[in-house]
């Protein structure tokens, strides 16, 4: 018998022990739960001030990030995945069109007649700063307003000759010039779609009062004046080897883009 009261007593101990915190944080939160009856607007006040610091702190994200989104942009491309560079003083993005690797960047050209800025995007099937390696020979020579674009025979083995001409084409009419596409000979003439227009065949000789863009068939891909052993100022003859049709139609469209930052079409 004494040994139960004894333990009895311990139990009682030790509940007492146990309930006092609990005792105490419940008195807390009760006291906790009348003042806020007791104050309702003060509660309201903090909840305000939170939903206000919280307003402040996105705002302030957003327009640190709008003001410098563009050199975030660039640091992301540039720097992480690489897909951001610089040539000749453009902006070039590599992009996939219909799952082919292109280089991407926008001009915007003045026209001399107009003084209008034209927005113009130019896309680039090959890196640019490996075009480099194609070689320019070229004399100070101006752009003609009127120009031709001439292809020979050897452009009909290369599946890319189209697109090369099609697209140096829309870039000419994008520089606002008045461009139109030719053969070098008559032959050539016979079986095109250009018709039985004698003014359709383009060599270097014909350029007199207009600028001549002859690609011709070579042993080496590169860009000179010089067209069976003479120069002609106003003629440029697009070599290709191995079908780089596109290659040295990019490569002269860069260097076009070059020439026009420093001087006016006539």
């Amino acid at each position: 018998m004494e040994e139960n009261k004894e333990t009895k007593e311990k139990v009682e101990i030790f509940q007492g022990i146990e309930e006092k915190p609990v005792t105490a944080l419940k008195e807390n939160l009760a006291k906790e739960k009348e003042a806020k009856e007791k104050n309702p607007e003060k509660d309201l006040e903090k909840k305000i001030m939170v939903i206000l610091a919280i307003i402040f702190i996105v705002t302030a994200v957003t327009i640190i990030l709008l003001i410098f989104r563009q050199d975030i942009d660039n640091f992301i491309k540039e720097k992480i995945f690489k897909t951001r560079f610089k040539y000749e003083g453009m902006t070039f993005d590599k992009v996939y069109n219909w799952n082919t690797i292109m280089y991407k960047t926008d001009l915007v050209f003045v026209r001399p007649e107009t003084n209008i800025p034209i927005k113009y995007q130019f896309l680039l099937r090959n890196d640019p700063r490996l075009l480099e390696a194609i070689p320019i020979s070229f004399n100070n020579s101006k752009i003609m307003k009127r120009t031709y674009v001439s292809l020979d025979s050897g452009i009909s083995e290369c599946n890319d000759s189209i697109v090369a001409a099609w697209k140096l084409g829309e870039f000419m009419g994008a520089l606002g010039l008045n461009n139109s596409g030719a053969v070098t000979d008559y032959e050539l003439l016979k079986n095109s779609s250009l018709g039985n227009e004698p003014d359709r065949v383009k060599t270097c000789e014909d350029a007199v009062n207009a600028t001549v863009v002859m690609f011709q068939k070579n042993s080496e891909t590169s860009i000179s004046q010089e067209w069976n052993g003479k120069h002609y100022e106003d003629c440029f003859v697009l070599n290709y080897n191995n079908c780089q049709i596109v290659e040295v139609a990019e490569r002269y469209m860069l260097f076009i883009i070059s020439e026009v930052r420093k001087r006016n079409l006539q």
